[in-house]
């Protein structure tokens, strides 16, 4: 499975050479080969590099998703493959046959996990007092979340992390972490979701009409957590720097690569995302959420911080 991760900075110029990705730097006189069976997600952070468009073609063919930015360093666009499902039709019609209830049972699993892993980031900051309020609403979760106690969690969960001045959404450097960080794995869900025939449009409980990721956006739900789990361990950072400094970036580009549990298996986030998307084409084909599998936070920095 492909696992580099390629940030690129420099005015560098991107060819396919014998199906490997090439960057010519001009500049520096320098040339990078990288073989395309081995990229995961490319990110382009200026405004300047050359790609040509058979290389373009190459990265959708070999499902390599290609995220650029905009000049304050924020994913703005994703290039994914739309070619990698030999019957993308028969799976959207099993999206489209989803019953209010299958999605209200498949959400308040969902959800469950969402808390669940915000517990054990929790945990390593608070007290139990607070632990045990959190805990009483993981019970509370009913089908669909009708009280919506996902809300509620999540804003007693960042205050509790960050400070009871924190603001979800303000100009501030953890703000644009959590940001990036939720990007990131948007697009490796996106991909994901595009390699198993589905379509990103159709959620589950995300409807957004202008939301092209409402599947993305519902299946990021148990993942959050990871990116909180990286900003409170450099909080310090984040606090002292005024912006998102490109060292801030590659190290949350890593989160794809943290230890994740799932289906009883110790594995990646980027692999576990793979397992997840699967379970759910589980489910709709026998229409039950009882195949769904969900990844459940480890509570440590990956053994050797990998990264392309």
């Amino acid at each position: 499975m492909n696992w580099k991760t390629i940030i690129l900075r420099g005015n560098d110029r991107l060819k396919l050479n014998n199906n490997q990705l090439t960057l010519i730097d001009k500049k520096e006189n320098t040339k990078l080969r990288f073989s395309l069976d081995d990229i995961n997600c490319i990110i382009l952070e200026n405004s300047h590099s050359f790609i040509t468009s058979h290389l373009l073609g190459k990265l959708a063919e070999n499902n390599i998703s290609l995220i650029v930015t905009n000049e304050k360093y924020d994913p703005t666009g994703l290039l994914i493959s739309l070619n990698q499902h030999f019957s993308p039709l028969s799976v959207f019609r099993k999206q489209l046959k989803m019953t209010q209830r299958f999605k209200d049972l498949l959400w308040k699993k969902i959800i469950q996990k969402k808390i669940e892993n915000s517990c054990l980031v929790l945990e390593q900051q608070s007290s139990k007092k607070d632990l045990k309020w959190i805990k009483n609403q993981l019970k509370k979760v009913e089908n669909g979340d009708k009280t919506n106690r996902e809300g509620a969690v999540a804003k007693y969960f960042f205050r509790k992390l960050y400070g009871t001045k924190f603001v979800r959404f303000a100009d501030d450097n953890i703000n644009s972490a959590l940001n990036y960080g939720y990007k990131i794995l948007n697009s490796a869900l996106s991909r994901t979701i595009v390699s198993y025939g589905l379509n990103d449009h159709l959620g589950i409980k995300h409807c957004g009409p202008t939301n092209w990721f409402n599947l993305s956006s519902d299946f990021i739900e148990p993942l959050r957590p990871i990116v909180d789990y990286w900003a409170v361990a450099n909080l310090s950072i984040l606090e002292k720097e005024n912006n998102l400094s490109s060292q801030i970036r590659e190290e949350i580009a890593k989160i794809i690569y943290y230890p994740v549990k799932i289906n009883n298996i110790k594995t990646r986030v980027y692999i576990a995302i793979d397992i997840m998307i699967k379970s759910f084409v589980s489910c709709l084909k026998e229409n039950s959420v009882s195949k769904i599998k969900l990844p459940t936070l480890i509570v440590q920095k990956p053994e050797n911080g990998e990264k392309g």
